[in-house]
Protein backbone atom coordinates (compact mmCIF):
# COMPACT_ATOMS: atom_id res chain seq x y z
CA UNK A 1 0.00 0.00 0.00
CA UNK A 2 1.24 3.18 -1.21
CA UNK A 3 1.65 6.44 1.57
CA UNK A 4 1.94 9.72 0.84
CA UNK A 5 4.12 12.44 3.14
CA UNK A 6 1.52 15.01 4.32
CA UNK A 7 2.69 18.24 3.89
CA UNK A 8 3.48 20.28 7.11
CA UNK A 9 4.37 23.98 7.78
CA UNK A 10 7.13 24.59 10.30
CA UNK A 11 6.12 27.75 12.32
CA UNK A 12 9.67 28.71 14.42
CA UNK A 13 8.21 29.95 16.87
CA UNK A 14 9.75 29.94 20.28
CA UNK A 15 8.08 29.82 23.18
CA UNK A 16 8.98 30.29 27.61
CA UNK A 17 9.57 26.01 28.73
CA UNK A 18 6.86 25.39 32.02
CA UNK A 19 8.19 24.05 35.11
CA UNK A 20 5.62 20.99 35.32
CA UNK A 21 6.58 17.08 35.71
CA UNK A 22 4.63 13.69 35.10
CA UNK A 23 5.97 10.32 35.78
CA UNK A 24 6.26 8.01 32.81
CA UNK A 25 9.13 5.40 31.52
CA UNK A 26 9.94 3.97 28.51
CA UNK A 27 10.70 0.36 27.49
CA UNK A 28 14.87 0.23 27.49
CA UNK A 29 14.28 3.28 30.02
CA UNK A 30 18.28 2.43 31.63
CA UNK A 31 18.99 4.04 28.50
CA UNK A 32 19.37 8.03 29.43
CA UNK A 33 21.66 11.01 28.48
CA UNK A 34 22.07 13.28 31.30
CA UNK A 35 18.56 11.94 32.69
CA UNK A 36 16.95 12.60 29.67
CA UNK A 37 15.19 9.35 28.20
CA UNK A 38 13.01 8.22 25.47
CA UNK A 39 9.28 7.95 26.37
CA UNK A 40 9.07 11.32 28.63
CA UNK A 41 6.43 13.63 28.32
CA UNK A 42 6.58 17.18 27.15
CA UNK A 43 6.23 17.81 31.07
CA UNK A 44 9.18 15.30 31.93
CA UNK A 45 11.28 16.77 29.52
CA UNK A 46 11.00 20.43 30.61
CA UNK A 47 11.62 19.48 33.98
CA UNK A 48 14.89 17.72 33.71
CA UNK A 49 16.22 20.38 31.36
CA UNK A 50 15.18 23.27 33.87
CA UNK A 51 15.57 21.73 37.58
CA UNK A 52 15.91 17.60 37.11
CA UNK A 53 19.77 18.06 36.96
CA UNK A 54 20.78 19.30 33.73
CA UNK A 55 20.23 23.41 34.33
CA UNK A 56 19.48 24.66 31.28
CA UNK A 57 20.37 28.28 30.51
CA UNK A 58 16.65 29.92 30.29
CA UNK A 59 18.14 32.09 27.36
CA UNK A 60 18.82 29.00 24.95
CA UNK A 61 15.71 26.89 25.67
CA UNK A 62 13.70 27.29 22.90
CA UNK A 63 9.92 25.55 21.54
CA UNK A 64 9.89 25.12 18.02
CA UNK A 65 6.06 23.96 16.71
CA UNK A 66 4.96 22.63 14.06
CA UNK A 67 1.44 22.14 12.12
CA UNK A 68 -0.03 19.95 9.39
CA UNK A 69 -2.24 21.65 6.12
CA UNK A 70 -4.88 19.72 4.81
CA UNK A 71 -7.77 20.89 2.48
CA UNK A 72 -11.54 19.67 1.62
CA UNK A 73 -11.12 20.17 -1.71
CA UNK A 74 -11.63 24.29 -2.42
CA UNK A 75 -9.52 25.36 0.46
CA UNK A 76 -5.83 24.24 1.02
CA UNK A 77 -5.18 26.75 4.00
CA UNK A 78 -7.08 24.46 6.43
CA UNK A 79 -4.33 23.25 9.63
CA UNK A 80 -4.20 21.39 12.85
CA UNK A 81 -3.64 23.03 15.92
CA UNK A 82 0.15 23.51 16.50
CA UNK A 83 2.35 21.09 18.46
CA UNK A 84 5.84 20.94 19.78
CA UNK A 85 8.07 19.38 17.18
CA UNK A 86 11.20 19.83 18.69
CA UNK A 87 13.31 21.72 21.99
CA UNK A 88 16.35 23.02 21.21
CA UNK A 89 18.39 23.67 24.92
CA UNK A 90 22.11 24.10 25.92
CA UNK A 91 24.36 25.82 28.45
CA UNK A 92 28.37 27.08 28.44
CA UNK A 93 30.14 26.31 31.52
CA UNK A 94 33.84 27.47 30.12
CA UNK A 95 36.45 29.98 31.12
CA UNK A 96 37.31 32.65 28.80
CA UNK A 97 38.19 31.20 25.30
CA UNK A 98 38.15 27.87 26.99
CA UNK A 99 34.79 26.60 26.16
CA UNK A 100 32.55 23.76 27.94
CA UNK A 101 29.49 24.12 25.41
CA UNK A 102 26.53 21.76 25.89
CA UNK A 103 23.68 21.48 23.63
CA UNK A 104 20.37 19.37 23.02
CA UNK A 105 17.73 19.20 20.26
CA UNK A 106 14.79 16.67 21.30
CA UNK A 107 12.17 15.62 18.98
CA UNK A 108 9.16 14.19 20.28
CA UNK A 109 6.18 12.30 18.47
CA UNK A 110 3.15 14.09 17.09
CA UNK A 111 -0.21 14.10 17.49
CA UNK A 112 -3.35 12.96 17.94
CA UNK A 113 -1.54 10.71 20.75
CA UNK A 114 -0.02 12.19 23.91
CA UNK A 115 3.91 13.80 22.76
CA UNK A 116 6.48 11.98 23.84
CA UNK A 117 10.42 11.95 23.42
CA UNK A 118 11.45 9.95 20.67
CA UNK A 119 14.77 11.41 19.54
CA UNK A 120 17.70 13.11 21.65
CA UNK A 121 20.42 14.44 20.04
CA UNK A 122 23.47 16.08 22.13
CA UNK A 123 26.52 18.04 21.36
CA UNK A 124 29.35 18.32 24.04
CA UNK A 125 32.26 20.28 23.20
CA UNK A 126 34.69 21.02 26.24
CA UNK A 127 38.30 22.84 25.52
CA UNK A 128 38.41 23.15 29.35
CA UNK A 129 39.11 19.86 31.05
CA UNK A 130 38.62 17.16 28.47
CA UNK A 131 38.74 13.69 29.24
CA UNK A 132 41.18 11.22 27.18
CA UNK A 133 39.28 9.49 24.34
CA UNK A 134 40.09 5.91 26.38
CA UNK A 135 38.72 7.44 29.41
CA UNK A 136 35.77 8.49 27.58
CA UNK A 137 35.08 5.41 26.00
CA UNK A 138 35.59 3.38 29.57
CA UNK A 139 32.38 5.60 31.22
CA UNK A 140 30.14 5.11 28.34
CA UNK A 141 30.58 1.20 28.65
CA UNK A 142 30.03 1.46 32.63
CA UNK A 143 27.25 3.64 32.28
CA UNK A 144 25.56 1.63 29.18
CA UNK A 145 27.10 -1.89 29.36
CA UNK A 146 28.79 -3.16 25.91
CA UNK A 147 28.10 -1.57 22.94
CA UNK A 148 26.76 -3.81 19.88
CA UNK A 149 29.00 -1.88 17.37
CA UNK A 150 32.06 -0.85 18.39
CA UNK A 151 34.99 1.29 16.31
CA UNK A 152 36.71 3.11 19.63
CA UNK A 153 35.00 6.81 17.62
CA UNK A 154 31.97 5.04 17.31
CA UNK A 155 29.51 3.27 19.45
CA UNK A 156 25.94 1.93 19.03
CA UNK A 157 24.03 0.39 21.29
CA UNK A 158 20.18 -1.29 20.26
CA UNK A 159 17.71 -2.19 22.90
CA UNK A 160 15.84 -3.67 23.84
CA UNK A 161 17.50 -6.92 23.29
CA UNK A 162 15.68 -9.36 20.94
CA UNK A 163 14.83 -6.00 18.27
CA UNK A 164 16.22 -5.57 15.34
CA UNK A 165 18.36 -2.73 13.28
CA UNK A 166 14.93 -0.73 11.14
CA UNK A 167 16.76 2.30 10.04
CA UNK A 168 18.83 1.87 6.62
CA UNK A 169 20.43 4.29 5.11
CA UNK A 170 21.17 6.58 8.00
CA UNK A 171 18.36 8.82 9.08
CA UNK A 172 19.07 12.38 10.74
CA UNK A 173 16.51 14.01 12.79
CA UNK A 174 14.51 17.11 11.74
CA UNK A 175 15.65 16.36 7.87
CA UNK A 176 12.77 17.19 5.54
CA UNK A 177 11.93 13.37 5.41
CA UNK A 178 9.95 11.85 8.24
CA UNK A 179 11.50 8.34 10.15
CA UNK A 180 9.10 6.62 7.81
CA UNK A 181 11.25 6.58 4.99
CA UNK A 182 14.30 5.12 6.63
CA UNK A 183 12.09 2.43 7.88
CA UNK A 184 9.61 1.24 5.28
CA UNK A 185 10.26 0.22 1.62
CA UNK A 186 10.06 3.01 -1.49
CA UNK A 187 6.83 2.94 -3.27
CA UNK A 188 6.94 3.96 -7.00
CA UNK A 189 5.97 7.13 -7.87
CA UNK A 190 6.36 8.05 -4.75
CA UNK A 191 6.04 7.89 -0.77
CA UNK A 192 6.70 4.43 0.84
CA UNK A 193 5.33 0.86 0.87
CA UNK A 194 4.55 -1.19 4.35
CA UNK A 195 7.47 -3.53 3.59
CA UNK A 196 10.42 -2.76 5.69
CA UNK A 197 13.91 -2.13 4.59
CA UNK A 198 15.26 -4.44 6.80
CA UNK A 199 14.20 -7.95 5.77
CA UNK A 200 14.51 -9.23 9.86
CA UNK A 201 11.88 -7.07 10.70
CA UNK A 202 8.15 -7.73 9.89
CA UNK A 203 6.59 -4.69 11.46
CA UNK A 204 7.48 -1.93 13.65
CA UNK A 205 7.27 -4.42 16.69
CA UNK A 206 10.37 -5.73 15.73
CA UNK A 207 12.17 -2.40 15.57
CA UNK A 208 14.82 -1.35 18.09
CA UNK A 209 16.02 1.60 19.62
CA UNK A 210 19.62 2.59 19.73
CA UNK A 211 22.06 4.96 20.89
CA UNK A 212 25.30 6.21 19.26
CA UNK A 213 28.25 8.03 20.34
CA UNK A 214 30.83 9.66 18.63
CA UNK A 215 34.17 10.99 19.85
CA UNK A 216 36.86 12.80 18.33
CA UNK A 217 39.68 11.01 18.57
CA UNK A 218 41.14 7.78 19.99
CA UNK A 219 43.60 6.41 22.77
CA UNK A 220 45.13 9.14 24.59
CA UNK A 221 43.88 12.26 22.79
CA UNK A 222 41.47 14.22 24.35
CA UNK A 223 37.40 14.02 23.80
CA UNK A 224 37.11 17.03 23.36
CA UNK A 225 34.00 16.81 20.86
CA UNK A 226 31.69 14.37 21.82
CA UNK A 227 27.89 13.71 20.19
CA UNK A 228 25.06 11.39 21.11
CA UNK A 229 21.80 10.11 19.02
CA UNK A 230 19.23 8.19 20.72
CA UNK A 231 15.98 7.59 18.76
CA UNK A 232 12.79 5.83 19.08
CA UNK A 233 12.27 4.50 15.61
CA UNK A 234 9.12 2.43 16.58
CA UNK A 235 7.33 4.83 18.23
CA UNK A 236 8.42 7.61 16.21
CA UNK A 237 7.36 5.59 13.13
CA UNK A 238 4.14 4.37 14.81
CA UNK A 239 3.15 7.87 15.88
CA UNK A 240 4.02 9.57 12.48
CA UNK A 241 1.66 6.94 10.27
CA UNK A 242 -1.31 8.00 13.50
CA UNK A 243 -0.52 11.04 12.69
CA UNK A 244 -0.78 10.54 8.46
CA UNK A 245 -4.53 8.88 9.47
CA UNK A 246 -5.42 11.29 11.59
CA UNK A 247 -5.28 13.91 9.48
CA UNK A 248 -6.64 11.85 6.26
CA UNK A 249 -9.60 11.77 8.38
CA UNK A 250 -9.63 15.51 9.66
CA UNK A 251 -9.43 16.40 5.42
CA UNK A 252 -12.07 13.66 4.29
CA UNK A 253 -14.64 15.29 6.96
CA UNK A 254 -14.10 18.55 6.06
CA UNK A 255 -14.18 17.76 2.17
CA UNK A 256 -17.91 15.93 3.54
CA UNK A 257 -18.87 19.13 5.56
CA UNK A 258 -18.31 21.27 2.51
CA UNK A 259 -19.95 19.33 0.36
CA UNK A 260 -22.76 19.04 2.64
CA UNK A 261 -22.97 23.18 2.24
CA UNK A 262 -22.74 23.38 -1.49
CA UNK A 263 -25.89 25.14 -3.09
CA UNK A 264 -27.78 24.22 -6.36
CA UNK A 265 -26.51 26.02 -9.27
CA UNK A 266 -28.54 28.30 -10.73
CA UNK A 267 -28.96 27.27 -14.52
Amino acid sequence: MRRQRIVALALCALAPLLLTAAPARAEGAEFDVVGLKLGMTLAETRAILHDGGYDADPKRVAEHRLHYNYSDGVHNNLQTDDFVFYIDAGKDTGEGVKKREDSFSLYFSPPPEEQRLVSISRYYENQLTPPTSDEYHAALIEKYGPPDEDTKVRMVWYFPAGKVNCVVGGFSPGSKKDIVYSVFQPAPGGGFADQMRNPKAKSLDDCASYLVYSLNGIGQAPASNVTASMVDVQNWARSTLESYDWVDELQKKATEARLGKGSKPKL
